[in-house]
């Protein structure tokens, strides 16, 4: 069964939720430009709440060594979710666990998830122009019919909500994730959408 992964948590209300449902990951966003933004005062205090059978996960864009260091130091067993145009060699200097982000429009988009042979995962992300995510839009999951989900782990993203999430499910990906479709505006979560996902996936 795939894992499945909630991002975009910037409500302590909601993350109180959340949790109940046990979701395998949490997404946490340091990316300023993003409506589901956090800061480091957030996660230090989502951290006293998340249970060890919850692994955060950070959301990075393009940011600085001590940025990281300091999400690290907040939370020393977090995932680091590379999301900008950082370098294997950068992604993995910090010597953790790391997931990397391949945005895709088409096929020729794939090539990319071979670039980096050091990630954990890779993340697969609708490529939007001024948007590092969060849309709602999905891209052709057809394509994917191209990898090979036995040989690395892929962590679908994208516009996946209660409409197709057992689609998504279907193409065998190691983790989904879930973000604005169980919102009711950009960056306000709903317990209630959640919930109607994590029992639709549980049905099955």
């Amino acid at each position: 069964m795939a894992k499945i992964k909630v991002c975009g948590i910037n409500n302590l209300s909601f993350l109180k939720q959340i949790i109940k449902l046990k979701p395998n990951f949490l997404g946490f966003i340091f990316y300023k430009g993003s409506k589901r933004y956090i800061d480091f005062e957030f996660m230090k205090a989502a951290i006293q709440i998340l249970p060890s059978s919850i692994i955060p996960v950070a959301v990075i864009v393009d940011h600085d060594q001590a940025f990281i260091k300091k999400i690290i130091e907040i939370a020393p067993n977090i995932i680091l979710q590379f999301h900008g145009s950082e370098t294997e060699e950068f992604c993995s200097s910090f010597g953790m666990p790391y997931w990397k982000t391949v945005h895709i429009k088409n096929s020729k988009d794939l090539l990319d998830v071979n670039v980096y042979e050091s990630a954990d995962a890779i993340l697969l992300e609708t490529k939007s122009d001024g948007s590092i995510g969060g849309t709602g839009r999905s891209f052709d999951w057809t394509i994917l019919k191209e990898l090979d989900f036995d040989s690395k782990k892929y962590i679908l993203a994208g516009g996946i909500g209660l409409q197709n999430i057992l689609q998504a499910k279907s193409i065998g990906p190691w983790c989904l994730d879930i973000n604005s479709m169980i919102e009711t505006e950009p960056g306000v979560k709903s317990i209630d959408k959640a919930k109607e996902i994590f029992k639709l996936i549980a049905d099955v």
